[in-house]
């Protein structure tokens, strides 16, 4: 248990977390949602 709190102090310390280290991940849904929404964007400004 010391040897746990121990790492989390030294991450602490140092600035980084699992959080940071990994690339959030997000649902599918919502990755191609975003897709469509640029893909439309990029439409309207070619058409003007």
């Amino acid at each position: 248990m010391q040897a746990a709190a121990e790492r989390v102090a030294k991450r602490i310390a140092s600035g980084k977390s699992s959080t940071q280290q990994r690339p959030k991940r997000h649902r599918l849904s919502t990755l191609l949602d975003n897709e469509l929404d640029e893909a439309m964007m990029r439409r309207k400004l070619e058409e003007d």
